[in-house]
C-alpha cells in the first residue's frame, strides 16, 4: 500500500524548509523592483533560510506566541510580509498587517479591538509615536538585502 502523504497536517514553514533542500538555485519567490534591469529581484530558495532567522529574532525578541498572541505590521508591501507571516507562524503568533493609509487613531482602534501588544513596522513607515496611546512593544523590521 501507498504511504499517504501529509496533505493539511504540515505547516507553511516546515514546507518551505523542506523544499529549500534540494531546490537551492531554483526561484522561490520574483517581486516588483525598480532596482533591477527586468522590473523584478528574484529570491532563491537559498534565501528562504531568512524565516528561520526571523523566527529566531522573534522568539528571542517576543518569546513564543501563545497561539492566539498577535504581532501587528505596517509597512510597503515587499518580501517581508510573507517571511514576517511564515515566521510568525512558526513561533506561534498571528501575524495582523495594518494598511500604512491608516490613521494613527485607527491603528490604535484596531490594535486595542485584537488586544495586539507587538507592533512592527518599516523605518519609512511613520507611526506617530503610537506607543505613548497603546501598551505596545514597537520594533523597527530591518530592510530586506
Amino acid at each position: 500500500m501507498p504511504c499517504k502523504p501529509d496533505y493539511g497536517r504540515r505547516l507553511i514553514a516546515s514546507r518551505i524548509v523542506e523544499l529549500a533542500k534540494y531546490k537551492l538555485d531554483n526561484i522561490w519567490i520574483s517581486t516588483p523592483s525598480s532596482k533591477s534591469v527586468n522590473g523584478f529581484t528574484d529570491f532563491t530558495w537559498a534565501g528562504a533560510n531568512v524565516i528561520d532567522c526571523a523566527s529566531y529574532w522573534i522568539k528571542s525578541t517576543f518569546g513564543r506566541g501563545q497561539g492566539q498572541s498577535m504581532i501587528a505590521y505596517v509597512g510597503p508591501l515587499d518580501i517581508r510580509y510573507l517571511i514576517l507571516i511564515v515566521a510568525a507562524i512558526e513561533t506561534g503568533y498571528m501575524l495582523f498587517p495594518i494598511s500604512p493609509r491608516l490613521s494613527s487613531e485607527d491603528r490604535i482602534c484596531l490594535l486595542q479591538d485584537t488586544d495586539c501588544h507587538i507592533f512592527l513596522y518599516t523605518g519609512t513607515t511613520p507611526i506617530d509615536n503610537i506607543e505613548e496611546k497603546w501598551c505596545l512593544s514597537v520594533v523597527v523590521v530591518p530592510e530586506p538585502s
